[in-house]
């Protein structure tokens, strides 16, 4: 394993022991291509999406079922896109949301992840490891 690697395994384990994240792969059981992560907040829902160890985003995004991983809007200055390290390192950064309205800003097509690449996925709800899902 990389030093790259085991930072990002340190890092993914963080998310998991927060307890607050849904967990998401998308592509066949054996081989997803991307993994996603869903934290949701009253207002708002934090998403994170991992194509490979040199790219990943994370975003801040409305609170609207359904549309984690195609948001309409996102909120300004709560986006960040580069390697899966830094990226992961971003999202655990962030503060938790406040009540206080933040500025939207409106996301080209296709962002982060165009609709047609949605399916399937598989959901592992927040305290259930992927090991403990039953296919």
């Amino acid at each position: 394993m990389t030093s790259t690697e085991s930072i990002m395994r340190v890092l993914w384990d963080e998310l998991v022991r927060q307890g607050r994240w849904t967990f998401y792969l998308f592509g066949e059981r054996g081989s997803p291509y991307a993994q996603g992560a869903v934290s949701t907040w009253p207002h708002v829902q934090d998403v994170l999406i991992v194509w490979d160890e040199s790219d990943a985003i994370a975003y801040r995004s409305p609170r609207v079922e359904g549309s984690e991983f195609a948001p309409t809007h996102v909120l300004r200055d709560y986006v960040y896109r580069g390697p899966t390290t830094w990226t992961l390192r971003w999202i655990l950064a962030c503060a938790p949301p406040t009540d206080t309205l933040l500025p939207l800003d409106a996301v080209p097509p296709g962002f982060p992840m165009p609709r047609s690449r949605l399916r399937p996925a598989r959901i592992f709800p927040p305290g259930v490891k992927a090991g403990e899902v039953q296919a």
